[in-house]
């Protein structure tokens, strides 16, 4: 089978998005909702420890370096953020999974067990973003090297074993910034996975999405960089309201034409089990009534 192009998917997507503008900019207003949220929650924070005569410095990394408990703060609250946003994500992907359905049971039941098949899902996304953060680290421990020496030689008491330091840091950590880049796009579709059988073990989708990445890095990648000329858009409500439900909707298409025959949606059977359940419960109750 002819893989898609760019160019087609995009046509796709644009077309899905037209015939669902409404649901679409719904879709982003609940995301810009959590980002604005998320924006006066800080200012809020911001303000109240400066009223309280607290120095928080939030773009400052010395200040996290000498202050273990902002970061522990500001660790909790990257976590709440996450959770968060997570919520709303999901429920954006499924809405646009949706879009080719149109099934009112599901819909109906997606209402009505919202946490039942979400809490998996965002569980499994916790688990992911754990699993990043641990690959991250030596990254990190690299960039922190990076930022060590630098104030070393600011200071002009760099030596020649600081100096080597210097370096052997900037390329480890360009090394495994792009080991890092690769494993996170092999687990470009655990996300899809989850959301479409919600009872998915999370290694097991991780294992899959692996196996069907394979050789598959560049034609993502490149599906990527080709929005990069929407990002001065972006920086407008109103173009970022269709972009943003646009970028994921040829995410999506992507990921179904590489998932093939692995794209299985378990929601709707599991809709349809429920509707029979509560039909079947309507008429045991009507029979006792009668």
């Amino acid at each position: 089978m002819k893989e898609l192009t760019n160019r087609e998917i995009k046509k796709m997507a644009a077309s899905r998005l037209k015939e669902n503008i409404v649901s679409a900019i719904l879709t982003s207003l609940y995301l810009c909702s959590v980002l604005i949220l998320i924006i006066l929650t800080e200012t809020f924070i911001f303000i109240g420890l400066t009223l309280l005569g607290i120095n928080y410095h939030i773009f400052s990394l010395e200040y996290y370096l000498t202050s273990p408990g902002a970061v522990l703060f500001l660790a909790v609250r990257l976590v709440c953020y996450y959770i968060l946003y997570n919520t709303q994500a999901y429920i954006a992907r499924r809405s646009l999974i949706g879009f080719s359905q149109n099934d009112k049971a599901l819909e109906r039941y997606l209402a009505g067990h919202l946490r039942l098949v979400m809490f998996p899902s965002l569980k499994c996304s916790m688990q992911l973003a754990g699993l990043k953060l641990l690959v991250l680290l030596p990254a990190i421990a690299g960039a922190y090297g990076i930022y060590h020496f630098a104030q070393v030689s600011s200071s002009g008491k760099i030596t020649m074993p600081g100096l080597f330091g210097f370096m052997l840091s900037i390329g480890f950590t360009l090394v495994w910034i792009g080991v890092c880049m690769h494993y996170f796009l092999s687990l470009a579709l655990v996300k899809y996975i989850l959301i479409l059988n919600p009872r998915s073990d999370f290694f097991d989708a991780c294992d899959l999405s692996v196996k069907l990445m394979e050789g598959k890095h560049y034609r993502v990648t490149m599906l990527y960089l080709s929005f990069v000329i929407f990002i001065p858009a972006m920086l407008f409500i109103y173009p970022c309201l269709i972009i943003f439900p646009y970028f994921m909707d040829c995410r999506l298409i992507l990921a179904k034409e590489i998932m093939g025959s692995y794209w299985q949606d378990k929601l709707p059977a599991m809709a349809k089990r429920w509707e029979k359940q509560q039909e079947r419960k309507l008429r045991s109750r009507e029979a006792e009534r009668g």
